[in-house]
């Protein structure tokens, strides 16, 4: 049960220092503990009568390296009023996946490979985790991929398009930030699965190696025009996973383009055939994000004597827990643990 305080309450607690954005969702701002000093992120959203606020339960649900951790959270209502509002106090990681990839176009330079390994490893380690709880983020971009660049650290953030997905039941299917957004979204499925967060990750892989979106499209027909225009069109039989209920099969036909003449002419092979097996029109045949995780792009991460660019260590990436490792077969449990870690069957489940 959330506590009620009034704002005075609030600010006696913490000190506000910048606002970080702000939308129809609420309001987002750097902030102080004036307990501890520590810098918290603090996101405060209207709280609608008899709604639980989706986010927070599942950012309680939630519990990974990989996730923005919630630290509190509170319920404040203004004196005149019945308005109430709900803050999220948040653990402040100030850079972004986003604020990377422009810093990188600005010195006309590619983000080090070892660095979109690092950081894709992660995302897809945080999804793997939030798809087995059942939920789908809903809104995987660069913006919502926080980045420590001392470490190597990632955390995945903001759950306020978040759900659980059930079976037979609808769902809107104008979800997702257009860039990053599923092909079977754009066929107004409304029965689509969480595949559609391992589309935008392809996406962000993608814009992670070339410095610019893979797909910008500008409005959702333009959008799928841009996706066709790189990928070729899409069979009858793929239009059909994406949306069963789809009819229209009048799309102009485009061949695809190889990976090579998309992304880098000299770009790893293993990139390609990662790539490729996330940014799939069938959302069925996209990779499981813990398989992702034991593809051979990868296996740089898993040799000890691999650095950061600024030769510093890697983050921890292979303290897998019991129930992430449960959700894989044995093949990939070898793929997934390096050598020279701890074996998986030692392996206690770890609380973070």
């Amino acid at each position: 049960m959330s506590i009620i305080l009034t704002q005075q309450t609030v600010q006696t607690n913490y000190t506000p220092l910048k606002v970080l954005g702000n939308g129809t969702f609420g309001v987002v701002y750097k902030a102080r503990s004036n307990k501890d000093r520590q810098i918290v992120a603090m996101k405060k959203v209207s709280q609608k009568r008899k709604y639980k606020n989706q986010e927070l339960e599942m950012m309680k649900l939630i519990k990974h390296r990989n996730v923005v951790k919630l630290l509190n959270h509170f319920i404040t209502k203004k004196k005149s009023g019945k308005t109430k509002y709900l803050t999220l106090v948040l653990e402040y990681i100030p850079k972004t996946i986003g604020q990377l990839t422009y810093s990188y176009t600005l010195e006309s330079k590619s983000i080090p490979l070892i660095l979109v390994k690092v950081y894709l490893y992660q995302i897809l380690r945080a999804i793997a985790t939030i798809h087995r709880l059942g939920i789908c983020h809903r809104d995987i971009k660069p913006q919502n991929l926080l980045i420590i660049p001392k470490t190597g650290e990632l955390r995945v953030c903001d759950f306020g398009s978040a759900k659980r997905l059930e079976k037979g039941v609808k769902n809107h299917f104008y979800i997702c930030s257009r860039f990053y957004r599923a092909p079977e979204l754009l066929f107004s499925s409304t029965n689509y699965t969480n595949k559609i967060d391992l589309w935008a990750i392809g996406c962000v892989f993608g814009e992670m190696l070339i410095n610019r979106p893979l797909f910008p499209g500008q409005s959702g027909v333009k959008q799928l025009v841009k996706i066709i225009q790189l990928m070729g069109t899409p069979t009858q039989e793929e239009i059909k996973a994406m949306n069963p209920n789809y009819s229209n099969f009048n799309l102009p036909q485009i061949k695809r383009k190889p990976w090579h003449k998309i992304l880098q002419n000299d770009l790893d092979q293993n990139a390609i055939d990662l790539i490729s097996k996330l940014l799939q029109y069938n959302p069925n045949k996209r990779i499981d994000p813990l398989e992702a995780c034991a593809h051979p792009f990868f296996d740089e991460l898993r040799d000890p004597n691999t650095l950061l660019p600024n030769n510093q260590p890697l983050p921890e990436l292979f303290d897998f827990d019991s129930d992430e490792l449960n959700s894989v077969d044995m093949e990939t449990r070898k793929n997934l643990i390096p050598s020279h870690i701890i074996k998986p069957q030692n392996l206690k489940k770890n609380n973070y």
